[in-house]
């Protein structure tokens, strides 16, 4: 009947799920083998935390570095999804902690012959020099799924555009931004001095180099200073502020204007779908906490001061 075949395609669908999750608790749980077993190989690193459910194990291998022009080859490295380990070799599979290199914001460099350099995120640059092509091909390979993959992710510091394109057709903002202006729609609008009161910046830094590893973070969870200013980081780090830098004199010429509403209206639907759709859902947001700045003390001028320089 139509009910039992609903019944054994509900069944199977399932199982399928099953199959899905055991599939993934295999291979994490193998990784989380790999980098035990590097844990056992390197001495020094006590300190460093290799231990982590979003850390991936990518290779190992001995390459030559150079430091200004001097080439140091009794260096060992371990390359994650997050960071190239750097290590002494200090005998037959035993290892001495040097150095971790976040990748996270790093790039790439293929250069001539066996050369190609790593750049971190603070912008310090690794020369590296492999021992065969074959090889460079396969440190290469897997240096640019790394990158490839955190690009994917990156909420941060990307362009808006890049940011729609993962979204779904009807999304008119990123979904995670909608998440943060919808905390504070909810639960800050009272908040004293929201938007002006900073958080702690450990934490929030931590919290941006989660979200752009692509871990989920329960904003429900987090204090209403520490979302306001994620919001604000998130706008200061455009690529391409919200007002785009082309109509940067066209809004400062309104000041002068006879219709300074007016001419804003007309600016603003000029703007790219995607920037007019974010400011709109901003502005409701701001114009929510101005309206009871009595108890949070953030009037409109109070509000411009803090997130006028980040539009």
């Amino acid at each position: 009947s139509s009910e039992e075949y609903k019944q054994l395609a509900d069944c199977l669908k399932e199982l399928e799920m099953l199959q899905e999750y055991v599939n993934q608790s295999l291979i994490q749980s193998d990784n989380m083998s790999h980098i035990i077993n590097v844990e056992k190989k390197v001495i020094g690193r006590e300190s460093i935390a290799l231990r982590d459910i979003n850390r991936v194990f990518k290779r190992e291998g001995a390459i030559t570095q150079v430091e200004s022009d001097k080439k140091i080859k009794d260096q060992y490295y371990f390359l994650f999804n997050d960071v190239l380990m750097t290590t002494k070799i200090i005998g037959k599979g035993s290892y001495k902690y040097k150095s971790l290199l976040p990748l996270q914001y790093g790039s790439l460099k293929d250069e001539d012959g066996l050369k190609f350099t790593i750049v971190g995120k603070d912008g310090v640059a690794q020369h590296f020099i492999a021992n065969s092509a074959k090889e460079k091909e396969e440190w290469i390979k897997d240096f640019r799924d790394v990158f490839d993959a955190m690009e994917k992710t990156k909420v941060f510091d990307t362009d808006l555009a890049v940011l729609m394109a993962r979204e779904p057709p009807d999304a008119l903002i990123p979904s995670f931004i909608e998440e943060l202006l919808k905390y504070i729609e909810e639960r800050a609008l009272e908040t004293a001095g929201i938007f002006r009161i900073s958080a702690s910046k450990m934490h929030v830094l931590s919290l941006i180099d989660q979200i752009n590893r692509g871990i989920s973070i329960d904003v429900p969870f987090l204090e209403d200073h520490v979302v306001a200013n994620l919001l604000k980081q998130f706008l200061r780090n455009l690529p391409e502020p919200i007002i785009p830098f082309a109509f940067y004199d066209e809004f400062c010429a309104v000041y002068n204007s006879d219709d300074q509403v007016g001419c804003l209206k007309t600016l603003v639907q000029k703007l790219p779908d995607a920037n007019r759709n974010l400011l709109k859902r901003l502005f409701q947001v701001l114009s929510k906490i101005a309206a009871k700045n009595e108890i949070n003390m953030m009037t409109p001028s109070n509000l411009a001061i803090v997130i006028g320089p980040n539009l």
